[in-house]
């Protein structure tokens, strides 16, 4: 029933509702202030919009730093983060280092090994030596 809701809050609002000033300073004021206080927000309205678009703003004398090529005091491709400490990151990157020294040694020597072996000749099945029909 939609209209149930309405008929209560009809109910609760009194049948006559009167709107009076009491106590207002503007009632009390005179036309030469009301026109005093209105030139004054204008003022201040004005002020509020150059201040929005950008006029007075303060300026600073700043020259931009140049940022340093990528790879030179950088993190490279890695995203600084600001919740690891900078000694883990190094920790990290040395560990790295070592991993990749250790296997580039180990490729080296299983190629070693590998140049130092003969070649074996492969053993063909006599199914393989039959030849073809």
């Amino acid at each position: 029933m939609p209209h149930q809701p309405s008929k209560v809050l009809a109910k609760l609002v009194p049948r006559e509702l009167s709107v009076e000033h009491s106590g207002s300073i503007i009632g009390r004021l005179s036309d030469e202030q009301l026109a005093a206080m209105v030139s004054e927000l204008d003022r201040q309205m004005a002020e509020l919009a150059k201040r929005a678009a950008g006029e007075d703003a303060k300026l600073i004398d700043t020259k931009a730093e140049q940022t340093p090529e990528r790879g030179a005091a950088t993190l490279g491709w890695r995203k600084p983060n600001p919740k690891t400490p900078p000694h883990e990151l190094a920790q990290a990157r040395e560990r790295a280092r070592r991993l990749a020294q250790a296997r580039k040694a180990g490729r080296a020597a299983k190629q070693a090994q590998a140049q130092d072996c003969p070649k074996k000749p492969r053993l063909l099945h006599s199914s393989e030596t039959e030849p073809l029909k």
